[in-house]
């Protein structure tokens, strides 16, 4: 009786702190008292609503954030406790948007869940620094990102547990679970902060297993009573089934809804390689690991190659190991987030485990964010066909001619493509052996009905001798007519996919890997230019590393910038201010854009598209006359 007293003081005493949290909304942002480097629960929440998203609007990004569930405690007394939280950002589809063929879909998800436990407190600050960037890249007109946005949607749940969260920030710092005290009888005999139930063994698929999970009450493993019991999990489910297609949901198995798991799902189907979409990743801390399917037995998934794939493509970006079936699988765990995903709605997940303690320093955490950056923007790149684009050649830089730059008297556009070396961690059946093709879209990539294609360029048969295979790289020419009949002049995104062999010579397979994106610019004088000398498929951020996290909400840019324009006498680039260039005629300068909703996605003026649109058909049609007037005579 003592220790239920106890217990049930510790209780209250919880309960009081949540609700000191949430009354405090007012000021400026604060950081969890250990770890200054780390907004607390509720700085992030106010940092999206009252930072992120009016910068993202100004942006014309499509952005909400969105009340999905409540805590356990809210359940309890509406009055208390809260809410589940998702905040959705993507780009304006360019028009006829398409994803595999199918027209007027949603975009590819990109699914991110943090603080599933709650004591793990590097994770919500790393989505929400990652989410500044993105609006810096997008002011700053980043290929990269403006590219995936276009056919890629992120939606992040900051704090799935947020009551076993505040806590954690407070007076239970080691807090990992919920705080349902309810579910099992025995919890009055747990410590203050050891009752309640694991949401990460609650979810419904293949929920349950004592080999991962636990029935015991203090258990850090605790599954709770039946197949996502909990209101957070329930929460994460539904929201799950609402973004990713149908059809994946339809061939995947069944969610579980009795205690016992009634059916093998190790025979499950392979998901489609090339219809399948979305990425899903549970964050968490710490080990420097992923673990992707299957985690409830050590046995491989169906799309185990992609699986295995993707992941060691990210251990190549940050140097985590991934962990899946086979020597180094990570253990059993029973109800897990990414078997769930995978298994019913198809997602490409895994669970992203990084830093070195729950409590990361602030310096580990700073010198690891760039490269966690460059993993993020890799998932959101393969998110409209995970399973098939990861097994493509990356391409890991595309380099315009400092000739092509600078020299108005060469009309064509000559690029440096560089392949990324494959990794030596991927199985033999999934190596890239060579690259075989190359292809590049003007505007939107190929995910788009409207993507016009500019060429494609057979490495194999026809241009061979480019291939360097020493440094993977190569040289191809880009003709001054295939940029301008495709969209006039203008300011233009080039995207450029590279297709691989895998697999042996007896069973060889080919894939597309990710877009890269390069920026390209044409004047009217037919002369090629481009805003950077290298842009990187995989593109580097800049990042403050100063220990305050950065708050500052970000703007478009403003209307008048610094353009190039070429001086017909001798040659060489001048700078113009573009509001002196609005004065000029359109076939003596770059196409500019201006501050309006459209200028994430520049297109060039209609007129022009038609004039030169016209000038092609007028020649056209000159040069089929002279051609029948040429036959006519020959024949007689």
């Amino acid at each position: 009786q003592s220790q239920r007293q106890s217990q049930r003081q510790s209780q209250r005493q919880s309960q009081r702190h949540l609700q000191d949290a949430q009354g405090d909304s007012d000021g400026e942002y604060t950081s969890i008292v250990t770890r200054d480097c780390y907004f607390d629960f509720q700085s992030t929440l106010r940092w999206i609503q009252d930072d992120f998203v009016p910068a993202a609007i100004e942006l014309s990004l499509q952005v909400q954030f969105d009340d999905i569930g409540d805590s356990w405690w809210k359940t309890k007394n509406q009055e208390q406790g809260y809410d589940i939280q998702v905040l959705t950002v993507t780009g304006k589809a360019a028009p006829s948007a398409t994803i595999n063929g199918t027209n007027n879909v949603q975009k590819a998800p990109l699914f991110l869940t943090t603080s599933v436990h709650a004591r793990e407190y590097a994770p919500p600050e790393l989505v929400r620094r990652w989410l500044q960037h993105l609006l810096e890249r997008v002011q700053n007109r980043d290929p990269l990102y403006l590219s995936f946005l276009q056919h890629t949607q992120i939606h992040w749940i900051p704090y799935v547990n947020p009551d076993g969260r505040v806590l954690a920030e407070t007076t239970q710092p080691w807090r990992r679970k919920n705080i349902n005290y309810d579910w099992n009888m025995a919890s009055a005999m747990c410590s203050n902060d050891a009752y309640g139930v694991d949401l990460n063994r609650n979810f419904p698929f293949q929920w349950g297993l004592d080999d991962g999970s636990s029935s015991s009450a203090c258990s850090p493993f605790s599954r709770g009573d039946t197949p996502a019991s909990e209101p957070e999990i329930q929460a994460v489910v539904n929201y799950a089934q609402s973004i990713f297609p149908q059809q994946q949901q339809q061939q995947g198995q069944p969610i579980q809804t009795t205690p016992l798991p009634t059916q093998d799902h190790r025979q499950a189907p392979k998901y489609d390689e090339t219809t399948t979409v979305g990425v899903y990743v549970d964050l968490h801390s710490y080990g420097n690991i992923y673990i992707f399917p299957w985690g409830y037995v050590n046995e491989r998934a169906p799309n185990h190659i992609a699986l295995y794939t993707a992941l060691h493509k990210l251990e190549d970006i940050t140097s985590y190991r991934a962990t899946g079936p086979g020597p180094e699988h990570y253990g059993e765990a029973s109800g897990a987030s990414d078997d769930f995903m995978y298994a019913t709605q198809g997602a490409m997940s895994c669970t992203w485990e990084f830093g070195s303690s729950f409590h990361e320093q602030c310096q580990a955490f700073e010198d690891a964010i760039d490269k966690n950056f460059r993993a993020l923007e890799y998932l959101a790149n393969i998110a409209p066909q995970p399973y098939s684009l990861c097994q493509g050649p990356d391409i890991q830089s595309v380099r315009l001619s400092e000739e092509d730059q600078e020299a108005a008297a060469n009309m064509d556009v000559t690029l440096t493509i560089q392949i990324q070396e494959p990794t030596e961690t991927i199985p033999s059946s999934s190596s890239l052996q060579d690259v075989v093709e190359i292809r590049a879209f003007m505007e939107h990539p190929l995910v788009h009905t409207n993507a016009l294609p500019v060429w494609s360029w057979d490495v194999v048969t026809t241009h061979v001798n480019n291939w360097n295979k020493d440094d993977r790289t190569f040289e191809i020419t880009l003709s001054r007519n295939d940029v301008l009949f495709a969209r006039g002049a203008g300011n233009h995104t080039l995207y450029i996919q590279a297709k691989g062999s895998t697999g042996s010579n007896s069973e060889e397979s080919y894939y597309w890997g990710p877009v890269a994106a390069v920026p390209l610019s044409v004047n009217g004088n037919n002369i090629p230019s481009s805003s950077a000398a290298a842009t990187s498929s995989l593109s580097t951020p800049t990042t403050s590393k100063s220990n305050r996290p950065s708050s500052a909400p970000v703007t478009a840019p403003e209307e008048t910038e610094r353009l190039v324009d070429i001086d017909p006498e001798n040659q060489q680039p001048n700078e113009v201010e573009s509001s002196e260039a609005n004065e000029k005629e359109i076939d003596t300068i770059v196409a500019t854009e201006t501050n309006d909703e459209n200028w994430l996605y520049p297109e060039t003026a209609q007129q022009l598209f038609q004039s030169n649109a016209a000038s092609a058909t007028f020649h056209t049609m000159a040069i089929l006359l002279l051609g029948s007037f040429v036959l006519t005579v020959w024949n007689w």
